[in-house]
């Protein structure tokens, strides 16, 4: 919602679609459309987190995510994705179901508190922001497709994996 009023037409040298803009605003920024300035009130992105944490550094391992779509298609899943999957191949993996047209996604890695070096785990953002999930989503599920096991044990992985909405997209 911008405050204020202006004339846009689709294909302005300013403007040329939606959708060549959503991905790019956040709230608060300003945007100046045929010379007046407005501020962005609310994007209706939503953005879920994927945690992936364990209690000692993993070796191998996979999940692949379910996403349930708002307008009654069938769910839908992607591809397995390893442990240490980039926040690309998550992006790719979600944009190539046909209920979702485009998604951002980043990752932080989850260290050791005692040794900052070893990784055990992940937590991956997901922006939605396409035109077929705009607005609020259905959270995301997870499915362990192998199962996870550990560099300094095999037999004693803990592994939790959750998702979270962090900013409904209403």
């Amino acid at each position: 919602v911008l405050l204020g009023t202006a004339d846009v037409s689709q294909g302005s040298p300013i403007m040329h679609t939606h959708l060549n803009v959503r991905q790019h605003l956040s709230e608060g920024d300003f945007v100046r459309l045929q010379g007046l300035e407005y501020k962005v009130k609310s994007v209706p992105t939503e953005i879920q987190t994927i945690s992936l944490k364990s209690n000692s550094t993993l070796s191998q391992g996979s999940f692949s995510l379910s996403f349930y779509p708002r307008n009654s298609q069938p769910v839908e899943r992607t591809i397995c994705l390893p442990w240490s999957t980039n926040s690309s191949s998550i992006e790719f993996a979600l944009q190539n179901l046909s209920s979702i047209d485009d998604v951002g996604v980043s990752r932080t890695a989850i260290l050791d508190p005692s040794d900052k070096t070893l990784v055990y785990g992940f937590i991956y953002y997901i922006y939605f922001h396409g035109d077929m999930v705009h607005g609020n989503q259905n959270e995301l599920e997870i499915d362990i497709c192998d199962n996870f096991t550990s560099l300094e044990n095999t037999n004693k992985v803990n592994v939790s994996l959750e998702i979270s909405t962090i900013k409904d997209g209403s």
